[in-house]
C-alpha cells in the first residue's frame, strides 16, 4: 500500500481500485487473470454494473452515471470523500473527448 502522512491506500491502476474491491471484482466468474489494462477495464465495467451506473452510461446520461459512480469512486465530483478535484463539466467533457 501507499502511505502519506496518516493516509494509507492500496489504490492502484487506471481506476484506482483499492485491494479489497479489486480482489472481489477479480473473483467474479469468469475470474480476471491479471492486472492488465483489459482486466482493469472489465473490473471497472463490473463495478459500474454493481453500482447501477451502466444503464445511465448506455443511455449517454453521463452526469447521472458520474453521480451514481461517485458513491464509490472518491475522485469523482460529488463524492463525499472530498477527493474529486475536477468539476462535473470537466469530467463530462473528458468523457465526450474520449468517445470521439
Amino acid at each position: 500500500g501507499y502511505t502519506s502522512g496518516r493516509c494509507v491506500s492500496t489504490a492502484a491502476g487506471a481506476y484506482q481500485f483499492i485491494r479489497p474491491t479489486w480482489d472481489r471484482l477479480r473473483s467474479i466468474a469468469p475470474r480476471l487473470p491479471d492486472f492488465s489494462p483489459a482486466s482493469q477495464d472489465e473490473a471497472a465495467r463490473r463495478y459500474l454494473a454493481e453500482l447501477g451506473a451502466l444503464p445511465a452510461i448506455e443511455a449517454g446520461q453521463w452526469a447521472d452515471a458520474v453521480r451514481i459512480a461517485s458513491r464509490a469512486w472518491a475522485s469523482l465530483p460529488g463524492s463525499s470523500a472530498g477527493q474529486g478535484g475536477r468539476s462535473m463539466d470537466f469530467v463530462i467533457a473528458s468523457i465526450n473527448q474520449g468517445l470521439q
